[in-house]
């Protein structure tokens, strides 16, 4: 398991964007990986997400703070 580095790309005003951007690092080749993040799918969501770089294969597990909108996301090869 790996916990990677997450960076949210900030709206003006987060609760007027339904989906957001976010990155997280391949554990396996630690390339930056983007994907939309839709908080009305709830407040935890995980989806696989085939890296660009590698091919492999990650597990994201995304949580979002119902309060600020924050993503946090924890990433590891299946």
């Amino acid at each position: 398991m790996a916990h990677t580095t997450v960076e949210t790309i900030r709206h003006r005003n987060p609760r007027e964007q339904v989906m957001r951007n976010a990155a997280f690092e391949c554990p396996g080749c630690t390339a930056k990986n983007r994907i939309s993040v839709d908080p009305e799918e709830g407040e935890y969501q995980q989806t696989v997400v085939t890296c660009s770089n590698c091919g492999r294969d990650v597990v994201v597990e995304i949580s979002i703070d119902p309060e600020t909108l924050k993503i946090s996301i924890f990433a590891e090869t299946e």
